[in-house]
């Protein structure tokens, strides 16, 4: 059986494709930062910029952390945090599922 072999054509094509979406999203995310801080008509809070658009290697700890602790959801994915109820509040066991 001949081993599939992609065609240069193919391969250019989806790098094209990759760099215009890369640049696309620099645009939008320019053009967001440009808009901030902007009023919240639900809330009346005023919205500044977030980071979680940021490069992974750029929202890691500082160089000067030696250790971070992992949260316990990701220590073990059977952890289910049990939420404390009012004394007195009837509470639907279907809320927190």
């Amino acid at each position: 059986m001949a081993a599939h072999q992609a065609s240069p054509l193919g391969d250019q094509f989806y790098k094209e494709a990759i760099e215009h979406c890369r640049s696309y999203n620099s645009r939008l995310c320019a053009e967001r930062s440009v808009r901030l801080p902007f009023l919240d008509s639900q809330t009346g809070v005023a919205q500044n910029n977030c980071y979680i658009w940021m490069e992974k290697r750029h929202r890691g700890p500082a160089n000067h952390f030696i250790y971070t602790h992992l949260s316990l959801s990701s220590l073990n994915p059977n952890y289910n945090l049990v939420m404390p109820v009012a004394p007195g509040l009837v509470v639907d066991s279907r809320t927190f599922q």
